[in-house]
């Protein structure tokens, strides 16, 4: 009798977790192919890849969200972002990778995608 009241207090207690909205998983591969491939250090991997968590997140609860970023030719963008349904309608296929960020441009009408490691900041 207490095992089955055990298990049903485990799973209440699982049940009850709020939705994690972003792998930790993630988060630490961005930073490790950070610190990999663009010779940061530790601590600048990981300074990166949490302003991109905290970034998913605000485009998570917000309708969208303006930020700004290094291009490859080396100028700055500032874009206005969402996650909404046009983005997965578009290319329902797509992967993440962890050196990118894909997102859908609310100006340009399209998927767009950054290196993490050229975020600058959320305005």
């Amino acid at each position: 009798m207490k095992t089955s009241q055990n298990n049903t207090e485990s799973q209440n207690r699982v049940s009850n977790r709020k939705p994690s909205f972003y792998s930790k998983r993630l988060f630490i591969a961005r930073a490790t192919a950070m610190m990999r491939d663009y010779n940061m250090t530790r601590s600048e991997a990981f300074k990166k890849a949490w302003e991109i968590v905290k970034l998913y997140k605000r485009l998570l609860t917000e309708k969208s969200v303006s930020f700004i970023y290094i291009k490859k030719d080396g100028s700055y963008r500032k874009a206005t972002a969402t996650l909404t349904d046009p983005m997965r309608k578009e290319n329902p296929n797509w992967k993440a990778n962890e050196l990118t960020f894909a997102y859908y441009d609310v100006n340009c009408n399209g998927i767009r995608s950054f290196i993490c490691a050229n975020f600058v900041k959320c305005c």
